[in-house]
């Protein structure tokens, strides 16, 4: 699939495509993924190992700029942890919350 040569030896399927088995490997870094006991997610037709993943493909919080693997709140066109999105001024959690205020763009 990545080199679009003819596979006359050994073959791997994946993401319903046929792979040289060095040539299936992550998107990101370059780590093969055949005769190894990883995992691979899938974004745009693209495998990825785990932390490439988390890394590049999930979005990031607005509070902390690290990987939102969980739960989300939606605010100010960005998404946060619900740990991270709290009153700027007293540190409380929006969590179950339907309303808060805006002061110069923070909650």
């Amino acid at each position: 699939a990545k080199c679009e040569e003819y596979i006359t030896e050994a073959c791997l399927k994946a993401m319903d495509l046929s792979w040289h088995p060095e040539h299936f490997q992550c998107y990101g870094c370059l780590v093969q993924f055949s005769g190894s006991s990883m995992s691979y997610r899938e974004k745009d037709s693209h495998p990825y190992c785990d932390n490439c993943y988390t890394d590049t493909v999930l979005p990031k919080c607005g509070g902390c700029n690290k990987p939102i693997t969980d739960r989300v709140i939606k605010a100010f066109d960005t998404q946060w942890h619900v740990t991270c999105f709290v009153c700027v001024q007293c540190q409380t959690t929006f969590e179950g919350s339907k309303n808060f205020y805006s002061v110069e763009g923070q909650p």
